[in-house]
């Protein structure tokens, strides 16, 4: 074979970082640095911040791993990467989200897709990343937390959203670091926590010895400055916003003593009649014996409170019908009057069918706040909801669960396949409401929210636009849940750190019956005052006082600041596949 002359060598092209060699090179460098082990240390770090082990400083480096995958001396990641970097979240999803399988056998098969599914937000996260520096030319300090805002934003609203365990959620118990969330919600604080890492990498990579870019003279105080920066900013606002006084004073200082009920029934799926009959006596004769408990212990209370599902009655009502027929009103004559004796009935102020008549505790009654199933006697519609009754036992206003969780409330295109509930245990779907509402007891505003409606942020800072522009802002948020499905694990805490945020993003104190916990009652700075037992009874009294409606900037931008992110980030992959599409037709002309 002939030597090739000087001239054809000084011609060969020189090896760039997206050559096959140098990509051959990088994906078999040492284990630290490939994709798999970035990914499973995020994954790893993420689930240990997070309950049970609630780690929360971990919170502030998780991210560090998946942005070193966006760094200038990174290569090009090839298809199997990203794979390998979904495995890495498909692995934190699953040990995170492990509660989904707890109350029945199907929901194995639930845990596995769900995980699947958000697994896909790890390479997204990585994508947007890239996208951002290269097509944009954003540094790495910008990218990355644009990015996972973005990455947040969506899985907060695809498939009806999940918005539980994001990244400033771990901190739900350190109020100092979350009061800037009334500014641009978790979202915001998720920016400042990211940049905070993308600095640290980004020092890491300048300080690395395979870096050959020297080190700018200024750079030892831009990068550390940011940190210190935003830790300061964060504790300054923090501490601020704690010892604000928002006390009322005069003829509008009103106040309601409320007592939430919390009893400690699994959730279970009963095989037979026997078994359905046992499992919702018991339910009742617990609630019932905490209610004349509490009572006794607080004489002076002004409303009971109980969690989502727990009234043993199932109460129709013909809401937005105009004139019910003759046989839906029999039916509601017949429900108004059997729930009204089982409201005096579970208070102790008259007995219980099949029980001697003299056996009563009390003579009064107090208003109801109770998460009950609502029939419309009209349609047959069934609705998750919530009713307050007066001290009569007359209900006087009932709301509709207006987000449902899918595969526990109802199947996704199940209106296409409708035999498929027939298989499944939740049985016929319920319907959604569409509107909030407010009850009031002696002058206090209560919006009421069930179940996981409490970890969708847009849908209650909707509730709020819509009964402000009612003319009937509220003073209270309640949160009604039925979180006996989750056998108390960590599924409690995640859920309870969601109402710690839409108190502290909407500046309203909130209150939680929660079916074995943790209910609580959250001022409108996000501090606990008071929580109540893991999987266990508990009788929380809340002295509740009305507060001056704080500021929030969150309440009146939603989510717009986010969607800006995501609109950098769409920007910046439309230009990354326009781009390579060019590529690839250059390279098409080039090989004919």
């Amino acid at each position: 074979m002939s030597k090739q002359p000087k001239s054809a060598q000084l011609q060969k092209p020189a090896a760039t970082v997206d050559s096959p060699k140098k990509h051959s090179a990088a994906s078999n460098g040492a284990w630290y640095s490939r994709p798999l082990t970035l990914s499973l240390s995020s994954g790893l770090l993420l689930w240990a911040c997070f309950p049970p082990l609630g780690i929360w400083p971990l919170a502030w480096v998780a991210a560090g791993p998946l942005i070193a995958l966006m760094l200038p001396n990174v290569v090009k990641l090839r298809r199997r990467d990203y794979f390998k970097i979904w495995f890495g979240g498909f692995v934190h999803w699953m040990l995170l989200v492990y509660f989904v399988t707890l109350p029945h056998w199907a929901g194995y098969f639930g845990w596995v897709a769900m995980s699947g599914y958000l697994a896909v937000f790890f390479p997204m996260f990585v994508w947007f990343g890239r996208c951002l520096t290269r097509h944009l030319r954003f540094p790495i300090l910008l990218a990355a937390p644009i990015a996972w805002v973005a990455v947040e934003l969506l899985r907060s609203h695809l498939l009806t959203g999940f918005g539980m365990a994001m990244l400033p959620h771990a901190m739900f118990k350190i109020p100092v670091m979350i009061q800037l969330a009334d500014i641009a919600g978790g979202y915001g604080i998720s920016f400042l926590m990211v940049l905070v890492t993308a600095s640290c990498v980004e020092m890491l990579g300048k300080w690395s010895k395979k870096n050959e870019t020297p080190l700018p003279r200024f750079f030892f105080w831009t990068r550390p400055g940011v940190c210190v920066f935003v830790l300061a900013l964060m504790v300054a606002y923090g501490y601020w916003k704690l010892n604000s006084n928002t006390a009322i004073d005069g003829a509008e200082k009103s106040s309601v003593n409320i007592v939430l009920i919390q009893g400690s029934i699994d959730t279970i799926f009963p095989k037979t009649l026997e078994e359905s009959r046992q499992f919702y006596e018991r339910q009742l004769t617990q609630y019932r014996n905490l209610t004349i408990e509490a009572r006794r212990k607080h004489p002076d209370v002004d409303l009971l409170v109980w969690p989502e599902s727990m009234f043993p009655s199932v109460y129709f009502e013909s809401k937005g019908e105009s004139q019910p027929s003759a046989e839906a009103q029999k039916i509601l004559g017949d429900s108004k009057r059997r729930v009204r004796s089982w409201f005096y009935a579970v208070q102790g102020a008259a007995a219980l069918p099949d029980e001697d008549p003299n056996q009563i505790e009390f003579k009064t009654t107090v208003p109801l706040l109770t998460g009950a199933n609502i029939l419309n006697a009209s349609n047959d519609q069934s609705y998750n909801g919530a009713m307050l009754f007066n001290k009569n036992g007359i209900v006087l206003e009932s709301y509709y669960k207006n987000h449902r969780v899918p595969f526990g409330e109802y199947f996704p295109l199940g209106h296409l396949i409708p035999w498929v509930y027939d298989l499944m245990p939740i049985g016929q779907p319920l319907t959604p409401g569409q509107q909030p509402v407010v009850f009031e007891v002696q002058g206090v505003k209560i919006a009421a929210n069930i179940c996981f409606e409490s970890t969708v942020t847009h849908l209650i800072n909707r509730h709020l636009r819509e009964l402000k522009r009612r003319d009937q802002e509220p003073d209270l948020l309640a949160n009604l849940t039925n979180d006996g499905w989750f056998f108390g694990s960590n599924c409690l805490d995640l859920h309870l750190a969601c109402n710690v945020f839409r108190s502290v993003e909407f500046r309203k104190p909130s209150i939680v019956a929660a079916n074995t916990g943790f209910s609580g009652y959250i001022n409108a700075r996000g501090e606990l005052l008071q929580v109540g037992p893991r999987r266990d009874t508990g009788v929380l009294l809340v002295e509740f006082q009305k507060e001056k409606n704080g500021v929030s900037i969150y309440r009146t931008l939603g989510d717009y600041p986010p969607i800006v992110c995501l609109c950098c980030c769409i920007i910046a992959v439309l230009i990354g596949i326009r781009v390579t599409m060019a590529r690839r037709m250059i390279d098409r002309a080039q090989n004919k």
